[in-house]
């Protein structure tokens, strides 16, 4: 069991990948390195990978290559999963993400076209526990690239489930609880808290708000440990009076909540230990370089999300959250 404070945990996984690295000299030869990103999560209806290129080019900034979109991806690269049990092999189409409504975000980099390589459940049909391999053919008799992981199968709601409410209480601890298999090494908790809100003279205006409350990342637990995470009822009402304004002409009505458990495979939990291994006071300034690829750059894992939806508040949590110190004065009906 984790028992998180009040200063609550926040993971490292965002930290981009494409930071400072000293490994990669400015002043090295023209090469070419892959760069996969792929977590398969066996609820998903479809699984993607995303492969790109990087280029080193002593003759051309890096900012004008990553604006051109025949510097960014392989133009006959193959991406495969094979189920290493059988040895049977899956082949992945590619497709541009901006038509079926995953568009690449806007930077330095170009965002059209937004290639990436997909495959539905129903191909591969992904097993618990299997273990599958990533083999990327890059053309032009590059060597392979290729990564291993091991399925993360379906986690387990124990407390709260669908249907049950959740207590938050000023001076006793909150406690949710989930059963994870062996293969779930890090757990990421987020919980979705969803308003609905209107001003007092027009109720029919409504407006819906979905607020997210990142409870915990990074979550390691050790063998045998309960994994569940015991948190103080009060942050609850703290994070509302922090993230809802007092407004005397709004009312708002509490609608659940939704809880998210992200679980992850062995390599996601290594690339964040390596990342950890490298912060606070005597950490060096480098961006430290994490990769289980056989070639180039990126991260191939397995992945398992749980998500509970539909909580209710207590009673006596309703009560507190429409006359307690600190929301009262958000209008809670």
């Amino acid at each position: 069991m984790k028992r998180l404070g009040t200063a609550l945990l926040f993971g490292v996984l965002s930290t981009a990948w494409f930071g400072c690295d000293n490994d990669l000299e400015l002043t090295a030869d023209w090469q070419d390195i892959p760069i996969v990103y792929g977590l398969l999560d066996i609820n998903d209806p479809v699984h993607f990978i995303r492969l790109e290129k990087a280029f080193l080019d002593p003759q051309t900034s890096a900012l004008t290559i990553a604006q051109i979109p025949d510097s960014l991806y392989y133009e006959s690269a193959t991406v495969q999963l094979e189920r290493l049990s059988d040895g049977s092999v899956f082949t992945l189409q590619r497709v541009d993400g901006t038509t079926i409504g995953l568009p690449k975000e806007e930077g330095i980099f170009a965002s059209e076209p937004n290639y990436l390589y997909m495959i539905d459940s129903a191909s591969i049909d992904l097993q618990p526990g299997e273990e599958i391999r990533l083999l990327i053919n890059r053309g032009d008799e590059k060597p392979l690239v290729t990564a291993t992981t091991t399925i993360v199968p379906k986690l387990e709601p124990r407390r709260p489930v669908e249907g049950t409410n959740i207590n938050f209480d000023y001076v006793l601890n909150t406690r949710i609880r989930w059963d994870s298999p062996d293969e779930a090494k890090i757990f990421d908790v987020v919980l979705y808290l969803n308003i609905l809100e209107f001003p007092k003279n027009d109720p029919s205006q409504q407006t819906e708000r979905r607020l997210k409350w990142e409870l915990a990342r990074g979550l390691v637990f050790e063998a045998n440990e309960l994994t569940d995470i015991e948190f103080p009822g009060l942050e609850f009402y703290l994070f509302l009076q922090k993230n809802l304004e007092e407004d005397d002409g709004i009312s708002r009505v509490f609608q659940g909540i939704d809880i998210e458990v992200t679980a992850a495979g062995q390599e996601l939990k290594d690339f964040i230990r390596v990342i950890q291994a490298n912060t606070g006071i005597t950490a060096s300034q480098e961006v430290p370089t994490f990769t289980n690829l056989s070639e180039g750059r990126g991260i191939f894992s397995s992945r398992s999300v749980l998500r509970v939806n539909g909580i209710q508040l207590s009673g006596t949590s309703r009560d507190s959250l429409r006359n307690g110190i600190h929301t009262k004065d958000l209008n809670f009906l």
